[in-house]
């Protein structure tokens, strides 16, 4: 008999060095709904990872703890929080950019995940992963090509500085905007995210000193749903945040019953500003994993 493990993270306020923005509201709300969802629909649901007990060691031992498991068993981990991106040279990123997790104290990248954690999985085992951040659509999936193109609520810092009236190449951060709008969003601003990097420059270059030079085989069946498009940001809120929220509205209490793909398209219904993402992409996608109702073990 098939098996589910989960795992649920939520960091309203990073204490990573070199990075200061404001608090979100709903993130850790977030992780603890989607526990209790899991734990209804079957899943032995760890207790969640939140605040600062949710740091870079912890997420990953965790998940490589729980790796061995059998085929047809599935593995569901759930992230709500900061969210960035930043340019890489590595000549598999098909955008350029590495696509990242803000935990408590450090960042986790699309590689780690990619190319650590997922291949960890064997044959037959089923990884859900979902991702409330901003540049999230590729996250927890790395070398998927970007194929979002619907304008979504995309403030990079020429953005910004238009609102603000002020220079493009100024320091400027989202947290501006969000005093404008009266909306916060999953996003840092881009010099906090280099300040991080080269405080910890001697930890993260440990980490892509331990990555593979090839991305593995993945011999699991991997499927990633994300708040919104890599170019994108997503909106916190009061209880839950924007994605998490729409979502719990969707699967209502577990009445919903179409795929994940329908499942997406409830979601994004209710987000017209941002665009949620499914991956991988045909033909990197088992389709009877696609075709399963949300969260079936």
């Amino acid at each position: 008999m098939a098996k589910g493990i989960s795992l649920h993270v939520g960091v309203n306020q990073t204490n990573a060095p070199g990075i200061s923005v404001s608090t979100l509201k709903g993130c850790e709300k977030d992780a603890q709904a989607m526990h209790n969802l899991a734990h209804v629909a079957g899943f032995d649901a760890m207790p969640p990872l939140l605040g600062a007990d949710a740091t870079f060691d912890r997420v990953f031992n965790t998940i490589a703890g729980v790796a061995p498991m059998k085929a047809g068993d599935i593995f569901l981990f759930t992230f709500s929080g900061h969210g960035t991106r930043r340019s890489s040279d590595d000549p598999t990123e098909t955008d350029g950019k590495d696509e990242s997790i803000v935990l408590s104290d450090k960042i986790m990248t699309d590689n780690v995940f990619r190319r650590q954690l997922w291949p960890m999985f064997g044959t037959g085992v089923r990884v859900l992963g979902i991702s409330d951040s901003c540049r999230s659509g590729t996250v927890l999936y790395t070398l998927a090509l970007n194929l979002a193109n619907t304008p979504g609520l995309f403030l990079d810092d020429s953005v910004v500085a238009e609102i603000r009236g002020t220079n493009p190449f100024a320091r400027t951060s989202v947290t501006l905007v969000e005093d404008r709008i009266k909306v916060r969003f999953h996003e840092l601003p881009s010099y906090q995210v280099e300040a991080h990097y080269h405080q910890e420059s001697a930890f993260y270059s440990s980490i892509r000193e331990a990555l593979p030079k090839d991305p593995p085989p993945l011999e699991a069946k991997l499927l990633t749903l994300s708040a919104c498009a890599d170019d994108e940001v997503t909106a916190d809120g009061p209880e839950n945040s924007a994605f998490t929220a729409a979502l719990l509205k969707v699967w209502n209490n577990g009445s919903f019953q179409g795929n994940y793909d329908k499942f997406l398209e409830a979601i994004g219904a209710e987000l017209p500003n941002q665009t949620p993402q499914r991956n991988p992409k045909a033909p990197n996608v088992d389709m009877n994993f696609v075709n399963q109702r949300p969260f079936t073990i």
